[in-house]
């Protein structure tokens, strides 16, 4: 008995740290552009969900419980305040009641524990408590700092690919293979390479390099002197190629600066700045006017309506494998001997 109160404890504990990382991560992807926009939240909102169950599961404190959900709720004021947000913490927090609360009935009524069928009847109302919860955050942080990210940043791995890898296939078919591993430097130079191929500076002959130097009756240079002039144009032919590929490095460095919206030095992966020019174009569609303070109220609701079906339809496809993790993690607590189940004599009504 005393290993479970620990375990209790543990799991508030735990339910907290996992909620305060959780609204930390939402702050972040707004304000912060570096900032992952849908690993990381998605990571600390899949313990926070697996954790609340385990509590469902295991707690036998309602004080405890209560008390843990209260204050992993109200750690979302903590990041963006408004009497608005307050009102839809409540209301987020309500659904999520009502599932744990479907979860916990499932579990009493049973007479053989199903820890994923459980969950499973709850993880609907708790996904939709939290959406509402992080878009309200989300729609907060907006509207009281409109220089942060209008959007989250546009995860657009598979559609980088598929454009980079046909471009880079056409001019070399080895690094069209690697598709994101190419770096921008090395993109341009091979449209620099395959530009180059139509332009060859011309090559001399023997006789044509004496009637350049003398004229045509000029005796022949001797072999000491013709080794040295095809020396000094390798050299000056080598000096120009170079020249112009930086030329097309930094014009091409900056021109993709330009439409990604922030410093490109050319080490950067192509599908990484492919990204970023989807989401910086997105950004400056949707915002023209928020940086100056006017009113877009009703498009910042358009975008929140987005987020929301968004990061409702993430949860949903995310509750299964949730579902079976949080009845691994049953498991192994049982296995390790945190907790035990029991078989006991009880009483059912039935209809004679």
């Amino acid at each position: 008995m005393q290993r479970r109160k620990i375990l209790e404890y543990v799991l508030a504990g735990l339910m907290v740290l996992a909620a305060v990382g959780a609204w930390w991560s939402v702050d972040r992807a707004v304000n912060i552009q570096a900032a992952s926009s849908w690993l990381v939240p998605t990571l600390w909102f899949s313990l926070m969900f697996m954790v609340l169950f385990l509590q469902v599961i295991i707690s036998q404190s309602a004080v405890i419980w209560w008390s843990s959900l209260a204050v992993a709720f109200g750690a979302s004021l903590l990041f963006a305040f408004s009497g608005m947000h307050v009102l839809w913490v409540i209301v987020g927090g309500l659904l999520v009641v009502w599932g744990c609360r479907k979860a916990k009935v499932l579990i009493d009524s049973s007479i053989k524990l199903n820890i994923a069928g459980a969950a499973r009847a709850g993880a609907l109302m708790v996904t939709l408590g939290l959406s509402i919860v992080i878009t309200s955050e989300y729609y907060v942080l907006i509207k009281s700092n409109p220089s942060g990210r209008v959007i989250p940043k546009v995860q657009v791995g598979n559609l980088a690919r598929a454009v980079v890898t046909p471009v880079l296939t056409h001019f070399s078919p080895q690094r069209g293979k690697e598709g994101q591993d190419v770096t921008v430097d090395e993109l341009l130079l091979m449209l620099q390479q395959n530009g180059m191929k139509q332009f060859e500076l011309p090559s001399f002959d023997e006789t044509q390099v004496n009637a350049l130097v003398g004229g045509e009756a000029s005796p022949k240079i001797p072999a000491s002197q013709q080794a040295a002039v095809d020396r000094l144009m390798a050299e000056s032919q080598a000096q120009a190629l170079e020249q112009a590929n930086q030329a097309v490095l930094a014009e091409g460095r900056k021109k993709l600066g330009e439409l990604a919206g922030r410093e490109v030095t050319g080490m950067e992966k192509v599908a990484d700045v492919f990204a970023d020019i989807v989401t910086h174009k997105v950004n400056d569609y949707f915002s023209p006017g928020m940086a100056k303070g006017q009113d877009v109220s009703s498009l910042t609701f358009v975008l929140t309506f987005i987020v929301f079906a968004t990061v409702l339809s993430i949860g949903s496809f995310l509750d299964f494998f949730l579902v079976h993790l949080t009845h691994l993690a049953f498991f192994l607590l049982t296995k390790g001997g945190a907790v035990r189940v029991a078989k006991v004599m009880k009483e059912v009504e039935v209809i004679e």
